[in-house]
């Protein structure tokens, strides 16, 4: 895939001012990335397959770009956790939750999220 198909994807799905960002993340983590029907279970997904070493984050389709946004910034923590710690810590668990705040913090201003959703992530 071209990188500019590559950015057409996060241009239907995110917020515009963070379009490079989420494609930045996509380059230079190389994973597998899947937009998917709508789940009632989950709104997206990490795995990890040990038989390629490949990494696949999917996020449902159904989604605004800020749920899919945050959805999005979500699993590329989890992916991040599991490259610095493998299994040796919890899905949400503390590191998690360091590496999702790292990831966000560049998208928490004004420019990516109207000011209600803003103080619900600050």
């Amino acid at each position: 895939m071209e990188q500019n198909d590559e950015l057409k994807i996060f241009q239907r799905y995110v917020p515009q001012s963070t379009i490079q960002y989420c494609h930045s993340l996509w380059s230079q983590l190389n994973f597998n990335f899947k937009i998917t029907k709508e789940r009632s279970s989950k709104l997206g997904d990490y795995r990890f397959d040990p038989m390629n070493s490949k990494h696949t984050i999917s996020v449902n389709h159904n989604l605004n770009n800020f749920s899919f946004l945050i959805t999005y910034i979500h699993e590329v923590a989890h992916l991040m956790t599991r490259e610095k710690y493998k299994h040796s810590v919890l899905p949400h668990g503390h590191q998690w939750k360091l590496e999702f705040k790292k990831l966000m913090l560049p998208l928490l201003n004004d420019q990516v999220f109207p000011d209600d959703i803003l103080r619900v992530l600050a």
